[in-house]
């Protein structure tokens, strides 16, 4: 068909010239070239990495006169068409074409910056991979495909952010790696972390785990190798967004047996599981491996006279031969001279200076003015001997009357933040902007500060408790006040009160930390003794301790069709009428098992099944005795021991009836029209107080409830029959009246919980993730009253 089109449109353009008439030329259509490679084959979400595409066609790029560079989530459109943004759904791109802003022919190769707009939406939780489209022009509509590649051969992972951004060599300090994706599972043991020098020809992380190796430089700013692998003892997964590295003391800077020695070097950071690339670092922003040194103390007295030692990681130090001297920031912004300064600088005297090994020395710090400094170190204390800078500090050295951080007002706060807190010290910068401020390694907004306090609002931050405060000064130097702030778990929820006579449920808006790593039940599942996450209204502090399918404290009512919007929010429906989703142990019908006469087991077959949530459920049924239950269930087979023998065979026509005794009413003879809300039984059934309990079974629409109570045999329902009720005493298909009913008015506790199991929080053989449950303590923000005047 497109054959024809183009023969059609030429006949025209030749009848037309042939008329003698002016025509316009139509678009060029050549055909389109394979992208042979793509090198690499992967990189960041967020770009600002350089790839390479090698056409089958070797001047296809060099002949073109404006190569325009595509990354598409579908097949290459041809000809041109318009950037899209990207978009997803459920996890996965769905559509999106990005154009990258700078390309470069390179022989016959285009060099294409990768934009940083090819940046991966924050559901998505995997790499995703791009076609890669070159077009000669942007004309949309009319620029023809130049080159492509014939499958989605461009990888975008999920971009890291290491937090710091730097340390020293030698290792042995944390750094978190952020990402805004949920690409990690937590707990999991089975991330392999690398630290890859960043060089020429790894300028990303190579697509799969190279075997380590120590770093090597040709000289003092060109590092040629090294990877540096992190012990699976060093990595923690505390949730799907943050993983915590303790750096091995194999992470060591380069040296050079000429000097100067290697002062900076950059890693790119690189996650993979199962040998395959998941996460790394923005080729903009490495883990940079500053300084040769580290200080024991990076702050010290005016004054002087404490001792601060230098440990590197090489045998660099001689005897005799190493001298140090302090560098005033002011004078030696960036790195050290690269010989000792002959004025304005600050020397130990030979005799403070205590050679301890060829890689650590100590110094006794002499008075100094209060002021920054870097600490370097020379092989010569003669600035014209023609000797070196050994190595610096990585870090500066502070002297001066030292902040300090004493304690904080409160002392607690939700772990959703928000809070505001006044911190006390002494010798505070008193000028807002002076300096930045954390709790628990998380930034926070500072309001007010004087020399001796501080104010400041509270962050996000997952539940714990002695969590440190810090301040960091422009210079760089952080002062520390230990364990000084508890984050609790708590919620807020809006709105806080319902009246127990409303017939539609309450959405309640929840605001907390965490949602993202709780698994809650899909809607249309509801199971309050489910091992999945939980919303309660609970009267009191909830407790899951218990046995059997009784907790201390269990909950009133659960907050059904959880939705979770965010890791801090989720919105979940309230009935408190007592008329909502019924548990699966509220009662069934079902056919297919078998047993024998006098046996005690019931083995599932058809439609009729048992699970472990059935143990103290009550079982009726021809052949079953009055108020047998169920006793056990196996968990490989299936099959149910009941507390007492059969008095008759069940077979699989045999109709099983399954309820919880306690609170729920079988009703085996009830009786109604259909159309109408009427309900009655041959026996005496009812009570006032079944008045708001909802009501489940055959020809009952979902959320019926009781309105009205006639005499011990009649009730009222809320909705009309959808068919005539059985009044013949058959026990097949019972009508069951579920025994909670509306909410007594009160107050409540809003319980957010990670699992819903009696004994979740209990630590055992059969429930090792106990130590990782997760429950929302009492607080004012939890608080929820059922109350009439709503």
């Amino acid at each position: 068909m497109q054959v024809r089109k183009r023969l059609a449109r030429a006949a025209v353009v030749l009848g037309v010239v042939a008329a003698g008439l002016v025509a316009t030329s139509a678009p060029s259509f050549a055909a389109t070239d394979p992208i042979t490679t793509v090198t690499p084959a992967h990189g960041p979400s967020g770009g600002g990495n350089i790839i390479s595409l090698t056409p089958t066609t070797a001047s296809k790029f060099s002949g073109a006169s404006g190569p325009v560079a595509q990354f598409s989530a579908t097949a290459c459109a041809d000809p041109y068409d318009a950037p899209v943004p990207i978009a997803s759904a459920s996890g996965s791109i769905t559509a999106g074409i990005v154009q990258a802003t700078t390309v470069a022919v390179s022989g016959s190769n285009l060099n294409v910056t990768v934009p940083s707009s090819l940046n991966l939406p924050p559901d998505v939780t995997a790499p995703a991979s791009f076609y890669v489209c070159v077009y000669d022009g942007s004309t949309v509509g009319t620029t023809a495909l130049l080159a492509s590649t014939a499958t989605a051969a461009y990888t975008v992972n999920p971009m890291l952010v290491a937090s710091p951004t730097s340390g020293a060599s030698g290792g042995v300090y944390n750094v978190d790696l952020i990402t805004a994706n949920a690409a990690f599972t937590p707990y999991s043991t089975s991330y392999t972390v690398q630290f890859q020098a960043k060089t020429a020809a790894g300028a990303v992380c190579a697509a799969t785990p190279p075997s380590a190796s120590a770093p090597s430089a040709s000289n003092a700013s060109t590092i040629t190798g090294g990877v540096i692998q992190v012990p699976a003892a060093n990595l923690q997964v505390p949730s799907s967004r943050t993983m915590k590295v303790n750096m091995p003391a194999t992470m060591i800077q380069p040296y050079l047996t000429t000097l100067p020695t290697v002062m900076s070097t950059d890693f790119n950071v690189c996650v993979y599981a199962s040998n395959a690339l998941v996460a790394e670092t923005l080729t903009s922003s490495p883990f940079n491996l500053s300084g040769n040194v580290s200080l024991s103390a990076a702050t010290g007295s005016s004054a002087g006279g404490n001792s601060i030692t230098l440990t590197a990681y090489s045998p660099i130090f001689t005897s005799g031969q190493t001298f140090v001297q302090f560098q005033s920031t002011t004078t030696t912004p960036g790195q050290c001279d690269a010989f000792p300064q002959s004025s304005g600088a600050i020397t130990p005297a030979v005799s403070a200076i205590r050679f301890i090994s060829t890689s650590k020395i100590a110094v006794t710090v002499p008075a100094i003015a209060a002021n920054s400094y870097k600490v370097c170190v020379y092989d010569s204390a003669n600035a014209s001997s023609g000797q070196h800078l050994v190595a610096q500090g990585y870090s500066t050295y502070v002297s001066g009357n030292l902040p300090a951080i004493t304690s904080v007002l409160p002392a607690t706060g939700p772990a959703q933040g928000g809070s505001t807190i006044v911190v006390t010290g002494t010798n505070l910068p008193s000028t807002l902007g002076t300096m930045t401020a954390a709790i628990g390694g998380v930034p926070m907004t500072i309001t007010a500060q004087t020399s001796s306090s501080f104010t400041a609002v509270t962050p996000a931050h997952a539940p714990g408790t002695g969590f440190d405060i810090t301040i960091t000064l422009t210079n760089g130097t952080t002062y520390t006040g230990k364990q000084l702030f508890t984050f609790t778990n708590g919620i807020t929820v809006t709105p806080n009160t319902a009246p127990n006579s409303k017939a539609t449920g309450t959405d309640l808006d929840i605001q907390g930390v965490g949602f993202l790593d709780l698994t809650f039940a899909a809607p249309g599942n509801y199971d309050s003794l489910s091992t999945k996450a939980h919303v309660y209204l609970v009267k009191g502090t909830y407790d899951p301790k218990g046995s059997g399918t009784t907790k201390t404290v269990g909950p009133t009512a659960e907050c059904a069709d959880v939705l979770v919007v965010s890791d801090t929010n989720l919105i979940c429906t309230l009935y408190t009428m007592g008329n909502g989703p019924l548990p699966s142990t509220t009662g069934r019908s079902v056919q297919g098992c078998t047993g024998s006469n006098a046996g005690t087991t019931l083995t599932p077959g058809g439609a009729c099944t048992f699970s472990a949530t059935d143990v103290g459920l009550t079982i009726i049924g021809t052949g079953i005795p009055t108020a047998t239950t169920i006793t056990a269930v196996n968990a490989g087979t299936g099959v149910a021991t009941i507390s007492k023998p059969m008095t008759g065979a069940v077979t699989g026509t045999t109709v099983v009836n399954v309820y919880s005794a306690t609170g729920v009413k079988a009703l085996t003879d009830a009786a109604g029209a259909s159309g109408q809300k009427v309900l009655t039984t041959t026996t005496a059934m009812f009570a006032a107080t079944d008045v708001g309990k909802a009501v489940s079974g055959a020809n009952i629409p979902a959320g019926t409830v009781i309105t009205g109570f006639t005499d011990t045999k009649t009730v009222t329902l809320s909705n009309n029959l959808s068919g005539l009720q059985n009044a013949a005493g058959s026990l097949a298909q019972p009508i069951y009246v579920y025994g909670t009913g509306a909410i007594p008015n009160g107050t409540y506790t809003v319980t957010v919980v990670s699992s819903g199991a009696v004994n979740a929080n209990v630590v055992s053989a059969t429930n090792p993730n106990a130590a990782n449950y997760m429950q929302s303590i009492l607080s004012s923000g939890s608080t929820f009253t059922v109350a009439d005047y709503n």
